[in-house]
């Protein structure tokens, strides 16, 4: 017997944004959330290394990002402009 958790979905642009909410300011939280994204991006790069034949450098940093970007938007930026950006 599976237990499926109640979903609640809210539309980009929704009334939220216009309510007076303040936007995520950066907290020792969101890179806590980076270290997990990075755990999976290393994961994934290994084995898209194994079985499709990428660079793990490359396929880590993307990885990575996306992961954090779907985790916690603030973290996906300070991984993709800060850590992992290319001079």
């Amino acid at each position: 017997m599976t237990a499926e958790a109640p979903v609640v979905m809210t539309a980009a642009g929704s009334d939220l944004a216009t309510a007076g909410t303040k936007p995520a300011r950066p907290s020792p939280g969101h890179l806590v959330m980076c270290g997990h994204a990075l755990t999976f991006g290393a994961i994934s790069a290994t084995i898209s290394s194994l079985t499709e034949g990428k660079k793990w450098g490359e396929a880590f940093r993307t990885e990575s990002c996306k992961a954090a970007d779907a985790i916690t938007p603030v973290g996906g930026f300070v991984l993709s402009q800060h850590v992992f950006k290319k001079d």
